[in-house]
């Protein structure tokens, strides 16, 4: 961002966004793949699934846009931000960090 100027600063940070939302969704659909292939062993099934997932986040985000756009400003934004924060943070030392404990003290 710093190297914007301030008629490119929100084309910026759109950009930097779109990049970090895409960098996410790679091990998010990882994620979804791995154990349908692993349960069916079955790729096509996989991949479709997986596709779905990702059909119906691009829907919900489309359909919140055209929604919500004139009644979420930057406060509410916040607060959802921070309430999505809370919750992955809760999955990940409460659920995830103790599961992995608990699997690797087995061995």
């Amino acid at each position: 961002l710093h190297l914007c100027d301030r008629r490119q600063r929100q084309m910026c940070i759109r950009a930097a966004l779109s990049i970090g939302i895409a960098l996410h969704n790679i091990p998010e659909g990882i994620s979804i793949a791995v154990p349908i292939f692993h349960a069916t062993n079955n790729r096509k099934k996989a991949f479709f699934l997986t596709s779905i997932s990702a059909i119906s986040e691009l829907f919900g985000g489309i359909l919140s846009l055209i929604f919500f756009k004139n009644i979420i400003g930057r406060a509410h934004l916040g607060i959802l931000y921070a309430i999505t924060a809370g919750i992955m943070l809760q999955i990940s030392f409460g659920e995830l960090i103790k599961e992995s404990l608990l699997i690797t003290t087995k061995k």
